[in-house]
């Protein structure tokens, strides 16, 4: 089921299937170059090197806009039990900022979180937040003009379209979506970033060496989930090129990874559930910030069986 608001800023899209005990949602927003490795030091809370890497400003303020949302949905206890949102996510794939949550399956929860992060699309709102990220990561007070340049690429591209994918044990169905999303899209307010504000100054590129397993986007979600599932904590993890596994005792790891024995008993897991499996995968790749959406929609309409997820990993593996 789809619904596009009447000026095409927001679009949702809602998959429901009783296999999952609550609701995961996906909000991805067109912005690109955002530093996967200086996001992931902000959503760490470490840095080790106190430098600017190319992509550290859009990572700041990518993380400035997620500290906002979950202030709004977890800031106090009292926030919790009204959206009942049990965790919150971001990530930078395929050239999008991905914001992702879980929440409880009634129709009450998922309008209410969905309507609290469109609300939050306000890039002029985020600078203090984004001065101190930046501080963070490079010990120096942010830049008001490339703050500027950075809101308005990220107002840009919020203009675009902003996209919403829902999964999991929903009531939503044809006849209730309209409704729900015209209260959600009411709470979007068109916002412009004015002047041009001034690039970023030229950074060195962060320099990453640990182990990648080159592979399509939607095979990496699978991939991923089956070395996080049976490696005993290589730390696998989606990235533009495929999976980057953070350990260096990948290679060891990997020859047993490989092996029948392993890719048999993952896949077997899946003998029951079969004919859900995408709507699984898609749930993993929400909640583990795997996916964009455009590649969540693609997972959602595959048909999957035992013999093509076995085929994904030992193509990825061999």
């Amino acid at each position: 089921m789809n619904y596009t608001s009447k000026d095409k800023h927001i679009q949702i899209h809602v998959y429901p299937t009783p296999i999952l005990k609550d609701v995961a949602v996906s909000m991805s927003i067109p912005f690109s170059g955002i530093s996967s490795h200086c996001l992931q030091k902000l959503l760490c809370s470490c840095n080790e090197t106190e430098v600017l890497y190319t992509g550290s400003e859009e990572a700041a303020l990518a993380f400035a806009l997620y500290e906002k949302i979950k202030e709004k949905m977890m800031g106090t206890p009292q926030e919790v039990a009204k959206t009942k949102t049990n965790g919150l996510g971001c990530s930078a794939v395929g050239g999008k900022l991905v914001i992702s949550w879980t929440c409880a399956s009634a129709i009450t929860q998922i309008r209410k979180t969905c309507a609290l992060a469109v609300a939050c699309l306000l890039p002029n709102s985020l600078y203090s937040k984004y001065a101190e990220n930046i501080k963070f990561l490079s010990k120096k007070s942010g830049n008001k003009e490339t703050f500027t340049y950075c809101a308005k690429k990220l107002a840009d591209g919020i203009h675009s379209g902003v996209d919403i994918v829902i999964v999991g044990k929903t009531s939503i169905d044809a006849a209730r979506l309209p409704a729900i999303g015209e209260t959600i899209s009411s709470k979007f307010k068109l916002e412009k970033v004015t002047g041009s504000g001034e690039k970023p100054a030229k950074h060195d590129a962060a320099m990453i060496d640990w182990p990648l397993l080159k592979c399509s986007d939607e095979e990496a979600v699978i991939v991923a989930d089956y070395i996080n599932y049976k490696s005993g904590g290589m730390a696998a993890r989606v990235v533009n090129e495929g999976v980057r596994i953070f350990n260096h005792g990948w290679p060891t790891k990997h020859a047993a990874l490989k092996k029948k024995g392993p890719i048999d008993n993952y896949v077997n897991k899946f003998t029951k559930i079969i004919d859900n499996a995408s709507y699984l995968f898609a749930y993993i790749a929400i909640t583990d910030g795997y996916a964009s959406n455009q590649t969540l929609l693609k997972i959602l309409k595959s048909k999957y069986t035992k013999d093509r997820i076995a085929g994904i990993i030992k193509s990825a593996l061999k």
